[in-house]
């Protein structure tokens, strides 16, 4: 027998079993209301063998607000093939006055079983507060200011009460070149200032993007023009 198909059958005998525990979210983003102050998501279960739900929220570091969103059951008891709702409130006495960002994060344990590897996925969603004063537009992303600043810098602000997400790189023209935002999202008033790359293609006139929508799925591409 050829010394690596021996090497195989050793892994497949001495080797324990994995057992992989990674729930199946019902959506791509938390939507929680300000006015009904709490939001939900659907989680399933897809495996043979139960296990338990840890959910908590995790916030941005460039957010001041914090401490606003809990599950109300950080655990819960999953049965094979079960779905369950978690469900999130608001802790804010007084509703925001633009919307918040956050991430919910959630990580299944399955039982434990004898000599078995447990290998645990913990799955991380935008959890975003929702208020009635941002509006319904669904191109809230045009919202966004772009300009080019006396340092040779690119500015881009949001002056919405919305959060705005897309991929984090974003095209240059002319040029072609591109730069990296470092994240996703930018939240409400905020603004950031990425140096331009040195080329000889002299300074970008417009910007492509490509925004998320408020479910979180990619949209087409939009182009901004620069403003200096």
């Amino acid at each position: 027998m050829p010394h690596f198909l021996k090497f195989l059958l050793c892994l497949a005998l001495f080797t324990p079993p994995f057992i992989l525990a990674a729930p199946v979210l019902g959506k791509l983003t938390l939507d929680v209301s300000s006015e009904k102050k709490q939001g939900s998501i659907r989680v399933k279960n897809t495996d043979s063998y139960p296990v338990l739900l840890y959910s908590s929220t995790e916030y941005v570091p460039d957010s001041e607000a914090k401490n606003f969103l809990v599950p109300t059951q950080p655990v819960l008891r999953l049965e094979a093939g079960e779905e369950k709702d978690v469900r999130f409130v608001l802790l804010l006495k007084e509703p925001p006055q633009q919307e918040l960002y956050a991430r919910a994060l959630f990580e299944a344990i399955p039982a434990s079983k004898d000599n078995a590897v447990v290998v645990n996925i913990k799955q991380s969603i935008p959890a975003i507060v929702r208020i009635a004063d941002a509006g319904s537009s669904q191109r809230h992303w045009e919202a966004l200011e772009w300009r080019i600043t006396s340092d040779k810098s690119m500015t881009v602000r949001n002056p919405s009460k919305s959060v705005i997400r897309m991929a984090s790189i974003i095209s240059l023209t002319p040029g072609g070149k591109t730069l990296d935002l470092k994240k996703s999202y930018i939240l409400p008033g905020q603004s950031l200032s990425l140096p331009l790359p040195t080329a000889n293609q002299g300074m970008p006139t417009q910007v492509k993007i490509t925004p998320i929508a408020h479910d979180g799925t990619a949209m087409p591409p939009h182009v901004f023009k620069v403003q200096n």
